[in-house]
C-alpha cells in the first residue's frame, strides 16, 4: 500500500469527524490536508520509488513538511476553543472558561474591571500561542496548495509600501474606534454629572 492510497482517505475521515463532531474550523484541516497531500504525493512517492522505507519517508520528508501545518491547525483550534462561549455556557454547569467568566462578570456582577482583566489574560494567552507558532515555524519551508515554498516578494516601490501602511493603519483604526467611542461617550456622561 503506497502513501497515496491512505493519505486522502485519512484526511477525509479526520475532517469528517472533526467537522461533524468536534466543531473544529475547516481551515485547520484544509491546510493540514494540503500539506499532507503535497508532502506525500510530491516528495514521498519519488522517495518511495527510489527505495526509501516508509519510516524514513515519514521521518525525513512528511513530518518536516507537515509540522508547520500541524502547528497552524493547533493554533486555529486553540483560538476557537479559547473564545468559545456557547457550548461551555450551556453544557458547562459549574465549569467555567474565560469567555463565560467575562460574561458573568459583566452581566452578573457588572464588574468591568474583573472582566477586562480576564479579557487581557485571554488576549495574552492567544498572543503566547501565536508567538509559539512563529517559533515553531521559524526557518521552515511551507507546503502550499501550489506545492511551492517561495516567499512573497516585498515591493520596494514607495507607493506600494505607502498603500500597505495605509491599509494596516485603517484596519487598526477601524478596530479601535468603537472602543474609543464608548470610552469618549462614557467620559462625557461622567463629566456632565
Amino acid at each position: 500500500m503506497s502513501p497515496g492510497d491512505w493519505a486522502v482517505p485519512v484526511v477525509v475521515l479526520l475532517s469528517s469527524i472533526a467537522l461533524l463532531k468536534i466543531r473544529i474550523h475547516y481551515a485547520a484541516l484544509l491546510g493540514l490536508g494540503v500539506a499532507l497531500a503535497v508532502a506525500v504525493l510530491a516528495y514521498g512517492m519519488p522517495a518511495r520509488m527510489a527505495g526509501a522505507s516508509r519510516a524514513r519517508i515519514l521521518r525525513t520528508i512528511t513530518l518536516p513538511l507537515v509540522v508547520p501545518a500541524i502547528a497552524t491547525a493547533m493554533l486555529i483550534v486553540f483560538i476557537k476553543a479559547i473564545g468559545d462561549f456557547g457550548v461551555p455556557s450551556i453544557l458547562g454547569g459549574e465549569f467555567q472558561v474565560l469567555p463565560t467568566l467575562i460574561y458573568y462578570q459583566i452581566h452578573g456582577f457588572f464588574n468591568l474591571n474583573a472582566a477586562s482583566a480576564i479579557a487581557a489574560v485571554n488576549v495574552l494567552l492567544t498572543l503566547a500561542a501565536m508567538a509559539l507558532l512563529g517559533w515553531v515555524n521559524r526557518g521552515r519551508s511551507h507546503a502550499t496548495l501550489g506545492g511551492t515554498a517561495a516567499a512573497a516578494q516585498r515591493s520596494a516601490h514607495p507607493a506600494a509600501r505607502l498603500a500597505g501602511n495605509a491599509w494596516c493603519w485603517l484596519v487598526i483604526v477601524v478596530a479601535v474606534l468603537p472602543q474609543l467611542a464608548v470610552r469618549f461617550a462614557k467620559s462625557r456622561r461622567t463629566l456632565r454629572r
